[in-house]
């Protein structure tokens, strides 16, 4: 997805048109935790735009969106760790800065004036907005937490993401196994996705 965005951003209109038009044999698309904040708005304006216009390219290419529970359970974490560590004079605070000067939820928070009922709210609604408001559907625990991770591909993941927490890199790792689970084939050019 984010190589998708990416083509949104930075290529020209042509090229895009190009890629609408190209026959993608795999039309299942596995969502991560930062492409799901920023199309709930909870990021800065350019990724939420962004992530819409992704969004509304692989619908038009009727690709079949996932998310897993892992990355709902860390997207739910991120929240209350955010509503855990900051007060209500925090939140306060915070709306007296231009949201453009910080990144990620706490962009969110200032720009949406975002309190911690706003937050619980989000958390409450979250697999229903996905599934509801933009036909994300979540995979099943199931298909998820049956792998055990090769030390190799830890240690590989720890080295790109340093500094990260393990539940992170965990996470990422989850993915990658469980896109190797339902892939058919190693996919080696754009041509085979």
């Amino acid at each position: 997805v984010q190589s998708v965005a990416a083509r949104l951003i930075c290529d020209r209109e042509e090229e895009i048109e190009k890629f609408e038009s190209e026959d993608i044999k795999s039309k299942n698309v596995l969502l991560d935790s930062n492409y799901i904040f920023r199309l709930l708005n909870l990021q800065t304006t350019f990724e939420y735009q962004a992530s819409i216009e992704t969004w509304e390219l692989l619908n038009k290419i009727n690709c079949n969106l996932w998310v897993s529970s892992t990355t709902i359970n860390q997207i739910v974490c991120t929240i209350q760790a955010v509503m855990n560590n900051y007060s209500a004079t925090t939140f306060t605070f915070l709306s007296n800065y231009n949201s453009e000067s910080f990144s990620g939820l706490i962009s969110a928070i200032i720009r949406q004036r975002l309190s911690k009922a706003d937050l619980q709210e989000i958390i409450n609604n979250l697999e229903n907005t996905l599934r509801d408001k933009f036909n994300i559907k979540i995979l099943d625990s199931q298909d998820e937490n049956t792998f055990e991770f090769d030390k190799e591909d830890i240690c590989s993941l720890r080295k790109i993401k340093e500094g990260k927490p393990e539940e992170s890199i965990e996470h990422d790792v989850n993915l990658v196994y469980i896109i190797r689970n339902h892939r058919p084939k190693h996919v080696y050019k754009k041509s085979q996705v």
